[in-house]
């Protein structure tokens, strides 16, 4: 493996990981909701984030299809927040916000060259 390749956690990489786990805190926060729908949502994608983190901190490459199942969630919950705010005609830019950075995480998971290196490049005795 060259020297100058991509490849462990760090940069975008250990940003998503963050995300991740302050994800799972916040998340867990809603677990409180008294609307059961949001509750329950809540609880999911707080295990969902929070399992995604430590399979990517403990280089698990199925790591990889956590953390894109849940940014997949993810958007989708803040397009519908953004897509109610439409309708009561008072854009809601903060979700609008988190949507896309969802977005951005999820492209990135699928075209990271780190991501590549670091859970799917072959061990081959070095």
């Amino acid at each position: 493996m060259a020297s100058d390749q991509l490849v462990g956690i760090g940069g975008w990489l250990a940003l998503l990981i963050c995300k991740l786990c302050v994800g799972t805190v916040v998340r867990s926060a809603g677990i409180a909701n008294p609307n059961r729908f949001v509750a329950v949502i809540s609880g999911l994608t707080a295990v969902l984030a929070g399992v995604a983190a430590y399979l990517l901190l403990t280089k698990n490459r199925k790591g990889v299809t956590v953390a894109k199942v849940y940014l997949a969630i993810d958007a989708v919950l803040y397009l519908l927040i953004v897509a109610g705010s439409a309708v009561d005609a008072r854009p809601d830019y903060k979700a609008a916000g988190f949507c896309l950075a969802s977005i951005l995480y999820f492209l990135y998971l699928m075209r990271s060259k780190r991501v590549k290196n670091t859970y799917f490049a072959s061990h081959v005795a070095q």
